[in-house]
């Protein structure tokens, strides 16, 4: 039995891997396994992930505990119930939660305000607003005397934050050391790192045990037991952490080998090997070293020059090299007296050294001597089968990719990269005539010319070399393209990487999505010779398939086709048929329902047209019978026949009959189409065509929880499930919120209520508004007073307030006479209703009041009065404020530091420093208002790990705490800081990422950049997006549409409206043709319309999309 359903997930705070997912269908919950197989029947309103093997549900508005088969452990008779790990669930009656052990049924009375799961057998649970920790028995690990209790993520420690400190514990729940609650820490897998105030870090290893100190340093994490720190000088430092030991030393460059080793310089410049486990495995005395990984050899390079080693120290012939090249995993180029030669792992000798330069690849290798070429091939275990020599370079031709940065002997023709390539692998050229630029072929490797530099643009756009190629044309009469005349246009063809024609160049326009999509067999032309027309040509045999007046471009293996029709120039639409791709885009006709949301504008349509759809072997799938289609969306295509729209489904198949005056998917639920009749009624129909109300409702207004309110007019609506028919028979409704825990308020005859899900009015119809609810309480007017309520009616507040404006977890925002406070849930007041705002930050309130700001603490205290026109929130023990032009600083508790009426503005504290603006320009003031950075810039960000973004008469640049700027340089633009870099935009043109200490990540000039996420950046060159590494290392090639990153897991990539993935390894997964996607729980989950499915990250179907 097949379910089109839609499933969701929902991964709790430290959750290990759930193996049942939540799966919805028809307004029903139920669970299917990592397989796809429904294992629990949709039989549940509501239900939450799985913790361990138990996961609340709710059914009949109460909820309850099912285990993984399906059956209740916990009958559904409580408001709530919370799956707490383990053994221990929370039981909710009567606004307190009780602890029951469902193995030993043991029971904790109902105590607790709150409970919440932490991690793996233990939980949160609050008395009196304050948070500790328990475990599996119910005991008492951490007393409920914290504010909070956060648990930072896999590195396993846990911050316990009270009024007075924050105090950290480790995984053993071992207090490791006490803190200030301004005291700023970073957590990394074996070390705790202190920022104090006069910038030092002080450093403390996972045992609580003080490790080092170093001065004004970024702390970024090498491995788990590695924690680089770097210094805006250039210097560095390292921890390491091994066998309950860290010590730390001077570090100049480090790199990884693979993830078991890693290489480090010490302050003497030499290398020494460690291990992933932080072990020392050598000493520092080598100038650098190497390894292979799939090879297991280490090449270790000293005075005396570079020896290849195995993990057991076995060193091959006892040979020096002064340098060498990986050409294969099995075969190395190595360098001896400034000649080339090529071993391989064991030792054996392939060539001896005395060849200037080698280039091919790891089955063809051409080494040049004085005395001429040797060829060299081998096989793929990486043996040598044959060894030739030639006197003449051109007798001999072997197109491969060039091993940088070797060359032949004569030097190396100026190639650069054309339009669209990103590689010089295939020897494109360009050279200058007069004002226009020309591209040629030429073999790299022997320097013959295979194509003269006679084109005007290349584009390769495969691996093979296929080369789209042009050549701007002039014609006396004009080519006419869309009712225009070009005196001057380009014609196009296809060469191979060879040079050889694989397509004339009798085309004005030729589609590059069906160049690169390699399951197409066909691509869409225009030639020439018939300008109005799309062809569709078969690249193997070069034969027409057919001729169209549009063809689409391809989604989901179907393209939408117009075989008759003109194309006009109209008024009132969009301009659909762009000059430059001519037909080959996406457009839309005067007729086409979906402009009812865009704006109009004049352009080009198609009239008269006879419309259906082919696959991508150019094959009518779908009859050419319709006035207009539209693309598929969830497999339906809307079409139209005779001025009435209907719908079929990806076989052609009528699933809507052609009758309506309107069709569109509905906004509220993808799931659902709206049709509109001639009598102006709408009607639903699922996403199979299949009629769940008739068109017979003016309004139809929404869907909240599988209702939707319907009527004739706004004064007579009511609700309706899925299937149309009536709920709540006994009430009319003509407005309504979502239901939250079962409840939502509805306005019923005039008059506002609370009603749930079966309907029942549970607070009756009394009040002027009711606008705020959560699941404890709602907001409610009789008269102009706001009141809370809970939900049996009995008013909460004893003192009224005129309006309440949000409610939070311990808190509630009211105003008395236009002025706010806040109150908790049993009335009593928390800061009194006297200020106009009152904005929550951390360590305080920002508090406003006749237009002047304050400061109050965390408890509501006033710190600041409210008398300053700025106030800036408490960061580093330190606050900042401004009054009539003058910069006051305080300290947490109000003391006056500093006051200095040079200063007319300020930023907030970063790094011990603030900005602050004087007379003359930008500058900066270190905690006691001396001004440490000269006051020249005209804007100057917020400090950030020690360095600040400056500006200065267009130009931006770095400035260090110190007021250094880095090396004098200037840059067109500083933009976002992630993990440890800015991208940059250079003066030269183009993008990059640049480090704290001024050095670009690589020498690449991108076309844009994305801030790093999970130590990877996505890079654009051209329109083509890629990634690379915090090394510069390109990680994925620029060649897609876009591409993002998915920290945890991997990329996902978009390329001609299809998704992807590559894994964290940087394999690609299978293509998919989806409208979206995402990983969650550990899978893929992949979305097509309001269907979804699962894969596995190795790209294997979990569910497929039915």
């Amino acid at each position: 039995m097949k379910f089109l359903f839609q499933i969701f997930l929902f991964l709790l705070p430290g959750c290990v891997l759930a193996q049942l997912y939540i799966a919805h269908d028809n307004g029903k919950y139920g669970y299917i396994n990592g397989n796809g197989e429904l294992l629990i029947p949709f039989n549940f309103d509501k239900v939450e992930e799985f913790v361990g093997k138990k996961a609340s549900v709710k059914m009949h508005d109460k909820w309850g505990l099912i285990d993984t088969s399906g059956n209740f452990i916990i009958e559904p008779n409580y408001h709530k119930v919370t799956s707490l790990g383990g053994d221990l669930v929370g039981l909710k009656k009567d606004d307190k939660f009780g602890i029951i052990n469902i193995r030993t049924r043991e029971e904790i009375p109902p105590t607790f305000s709150r409970v919440e799961y932490f991690d793996n057998e233990l939980f949160k649970g609050y008395k009196s607003n304050l948070c500790g920790l328990y475990n599996i028995k119910g005991e008492n690990l951490l007393p409920n005397r914290y504010l909070r209790l956060d648990k930072k993520s896999v590195k396993g420690y846990i911050v316990a934050i009270n009024s007075l400190e924050k105090v950290v514990y480790n995984q053993q729940l071992d207090s490791l050391k006490s803190f200030e609650l301004k005291d700023q820490l970073s957590f990394f897998s074996s070390f705790v790192v202190l920022k104090q105030k006069d910038r030092w870090r002080m450093i403390y290893d996972c045992q609580g045990r003080f490790t080092d100190s170093i001065p004004k340093a970024v702390a970024e994490p090498i491995s788990k037991n590695f924690l680089l720190f770097t210094h805006y000088s250039d210097s560095q430092a390292v921890c390491v952490y091994s066998k309950d030991t860290s010590f730390c030393f001077p570090l100049d460059k480090y790199e990884k080998l693979s993830d078991k080793y890693y290489s480090f310089s010490n302050h003497t410049g030499f290398y020494a090997l460690f291990d992933s486990t932080g072990s020392q495995l050598s000493s520092f005395k080598y100038q650098s070293i190497r390894y292979n990984p799939i090879s297991k050899v280490f090449f270790f390079k000293s005075d005396q020059g570079t020896q290849i080693s195995s993990l057991e120290n076995r060193v091959f012939g006892h040979e020096y090299y002064e340098d060498y090249r990986f050409l294969s995993s099995k075969i190395v180029l190595v360098m001896s007296n400034n000649l080339w030669g090529v071993i391989n792992l064991n030792g054996k000798v392939y060539a001896k050294c005395r060849y200037h330069s080698f280039a091919g690849d790891s089955l063809n290798l051409k080494g040049y001597s004085s005395g001429g070429v040797a060829l060299l091939n081998f096989n793929k275990k990486g043996s040598l089968e044959e060894k030739r020599r030639f006197n003449n370079f051109s007798q001999i031709k072997v197109l491969g990719q060039n091993i940088s940065p070797l060359t032949p002997p004569w030097g190396r023709l100026s190639v650069i990269p054309p339009k669209c390539l990103n590689s010089n692998d295939f020897g494109w050229y360009q050279t200058r005539k007069g004002k226009k630029n020309y591209f040629g072929l030429i073999d790299e490797l022997s320097g013959d010319t295979i194509i003269k530099s006679r084109y005007t643009s290349v584009c390769v756009f495969d691996s093979s070399g296929n080369t789209l190629i042009g050549f701007e044309k002039k014609k006396k009469d004009g080519l006419l393209i869309l009712n225009i005349t070009k005196p001057r246009y380009s014609v196009y063809g296809i060469v191979n990487g060879q040079g050889k024609r694989v397509l004339p160049m009798r085309y004005v326009s030729i589609d590059q999505q069906s160049l690169r999509d390699t399951t197409s067999e066909i691509i869409r032309v225009i030639a020439e010779k018939s300008s109005g027309s799309v062809s569709l040509i078969n690249l193997n045999d070069k034969s027409y398939k057919n001729i169209f007046r549009f063809v689409d471009k391809n989604y989901f293996g179907l393209s939408r086709a117009s075989r008759k029709g003109k194309i006009e120039k109209a008024f009132g639409v969009e301009n659909v048929l762009g000059h430059h791709y001519y037909m080959l885009n996406t457009f839309n006709v005067e007729n086409d329902f979906s402009w009812h949301y865009k704006e109009k504008r004049t352009g080009y349509v198609v009239k008269d047209g006879l419309w259906g759809f082919i696959n991508k072997k150019g094959e009518e799938v779908i009859p050419f019978e319709y006035d207009y289609v539209t693309n598929f969306n969830q497999g339906v295509s809307f079409v139209q026949k005779e001025g009435k729209w209907g719908a079929i489904d990806t076989t052609g198949k009528l699933i809507v009959p052609i009758k309506f005056a309107f069709i569109e998917f509905s906004k509220w639920n993808k799931k659902i189409i709206k049709v509109y009749n001639e009598s102006q009624n709408w009607g639903i129909l699922d996403s199979k065509g299949n009629k769940k109300v008739s068109p017979k409702y003016k309004i139809i207004k929404g869907y909240y929880d599988g209702r939707m309110l319907v009527g004739q007019t706004k004064r007579k609506m009511f609700y309706i499930n899925d299937s149309g028919k009536r709920l709540y028979s006994d009430i009319g409704v003509t407005n309504a919120f979502q239901f939250i825990d079962g409840k939502s308020p509805a306005y019923i005859n005039r008059k506002w209520g609370v009603i749930d899900t079966t309907g029942n009015i549970i607070i009756e119809p009394k009040f002027k508004e009711i606008r705020l609810y959560n699941d404890r309480y709602f907001v409610a007017k009789e008269s102009w007073q706001a009141v809370l309520y809970d939900y049996s009616g009995k008013p909460v507040l004893k003192r009224k307030v005129k309006n309440i404006y949000a409610l939070g977890d311990s808190y509630f925002r009211g105003s008395k006479k236009r002025n706010n406070g806040l109150y908790n849930y049993t009335g009593k007041t928390f800061i009194k209703s006297k200020f106009t705002e009152i904005d929550g930050k951390d360590g305080g309130y920002l508090v406003k009041k006749n237009d002047k700001y304050g400061w109050l603490n965390l408890e509501g205290k006033k710190v600041l009065p409210t008398k300053f026109q700025k106030v800036f929130p408490l960061n580093e023990n330190r606050l900042l404020a401004i009054k009539n032009r003058t910069v006051f600083g305080f300290n947490s508790d109000g003391k006056n530091i500093f006051k200095n009426d040079s200063f007319i503005d300020c930023e907030q504290f970063s790094s011990g420093l603030a900005p602050v603006k004087t007379k003359l320009g930008w500058g900066a003031i270190d905690s006691v208002g001396k001004l440490v950075v000269q006051d020249k810039y005209r804007r100057f960000r917020s400090f950030i790990d020690s360095t600040a973004v400056v500006a200065t008469k267009g130009e931006t640049s770095l400035v260090y705490v110190d007021g250094n700027t880095l090396h004098n340089k200037t840059y067109r633009f500083l933009g976002e800081y992630s993990e440890g870099y800015y991208s940059v935009g250079l003066n030269g043109g183009g993008c990059n990422y640049l480090n704290t200490q001024g050095g670009l990540i690589n020498n690449v000039h991108y076309g844009w950049v994305r801030p790093f996420r999970d130590g990877c950046g996505v890079v654009f060159i051209g329109n083509k997006a890629g990634a690379i590494d915090k090394h510069g290392n390109e990680i994925i090639p620029c060649r897609y549409q876009d591409l993002r990153v998915i920290p945890g897991y991997g990329f996902s990539y978009k390329q001609n409206e299809t998704f992807g993935f590559y894994n964290l390894n940087g394999r690609q997964l299978t293509p998919l043709d989806l409208n979206s996607q995402k990983i969650a729980n550990g899978k893929i989950q992949i979305i097509r319309g309001n269907e979804i499915g699962y894969l596995n990250l190795d790209g294997t179907v979990v569910w497929r999309i039915q």
